[in-house]
């Protein structure tokens, strides 16, 4: 319940009932270019992030692309964010084909704490939105 409750803060409130969401994480963990990464403390998680896998042929490998990080608020501004998105660099460091972890944003908030991490690049994005939730 506790990703759920992530989710809910991350949309500003969740668009899709706990029980549609457990029935998609039930087929997620059949799926290996998808995973969900938490961050726990004494139990509680306190992020969560989604990723996805991206095949990257021409560099004989993959990227790790984070789709969502959320962090629970009363964690916030407290360095979990960053702890959090270091263990996810570092994790994805360990797979000896994976070449690199990828985040798009349009949050200010967000790009402050990628930018701790990562290097941004000029790359540009199109996107075509399909089956809204």
């Amino acid at each position: 319940m506790q990703v759920y409750e992530l989710l809910f803060e991350l949309r500003g409130g969740a668009s899709v009932t706990a029980d549609a969401f457990f029935e998609y994480l039930k087929d997620l963990q059949y799926t290996p270019h998808a995973k969900i990464m938490v961050f726990a403390d004494a139990g509680r998680i306190d992020a969560m992030a989604t990723m996805n896998r991206l095949e990257m042929p021409r560099y004989v490998g993959f990227a790790w692309e984070i789709e969502e990080l959320a962090v629970r608020e009363d964690c916030r501004g407290i360095g979990t964010g960053t702890e959090f998105l270091m263990e996810l660099i570092a994790e994805a460091r360990r797979e000896p084909r994976c070449r690199k972890i990828i985040v798009k944003t349009d949050s200010a908030v967000a790009k402050r704490l990628y930018r701790k991490c990562m290097a941004a690049t000029e790359l540009v994005v199109f996107q075509s939105q399909l089956n809204p939730c």
